[in-house]
């Protein structure tokens, strides 16, 4: 990673120690789909970032249709994921879980990400989102879930496909009042 890349992690928070609340907050539900392209806050390689917010597009088409093999291609096989307070996953033990919850879902799931920031510069590119799980009942009732921080590394492969390689993820820390 060159110095500029390390620079601008820092910058945005990646690596910077601090108390981060375990628990995800309640929040109400909402009926916001996820954000319009236009919307979307591009910065460095505009066309770039953008290529990114496609790519994270189609990975929350997949998702809404349990359909693995698609979930799986946001992901580059070099993948480590992390979540505050687990083990960093594998490319292999993200596959395992995503099997695992598509086989037993029982009620529709979707993910909605708030973007902050799609940065691109050559063939690296960082989001920093807040993601929130919404899950609809057998009573038709939609309710958040979980609201967690994200900041995604993403490379471009040989094939030009943008791919995740690296992830930190923490629960969202409620607004001390």
């Amino acid at each position: 990673m060159n110095k500029r890349w390390s620079a601008m992690l820092l910058a945005c928070g990646v690596g910077l120690a601090g108390p981060l609340s375990a628990a995800a907050p309640s929040a109400p539900p909402s009926t916001q789909a996820a954000p319009a392209a236009a919307s979307v806050p591009l910065a460095g390689d505009r066309a770039r970032a953008r290529q990114v917010w496609d790519t994270f597009e189609r990975w929350l088409a997949a998702y809404a249709a349990a359909d693995q093999s698609r979930v799986m291609d946001i992901f580059d096989p070099d993948l480590r994921f992390s979540f505050q307070g687990a083990r960093d996953q594998t490319y292999a033990q993200m596959q395992a879980a995503y099997a695992k919850e598509f086989a037993a879902r029982d009620t529709k799931k979707r993910w909605v990400p708030q973007v902050e920031e799609i940065y691109a510069d050559g063939d690296m590119a960082l989001v920093r989102a807040v993601w929130e799980l919404r899950v609809t009942g057998a009573d038709g009732r939609e309710e958040s879930k979980a609201r967690n921080r994200s900041m995604d590394v993403f490379r471009r492969s040989r094939e030009g496909e943008w791919r995740i390689f690296r992830s930190i993820n923490y629960p969202e820390k409620a607004a001390s009042g």
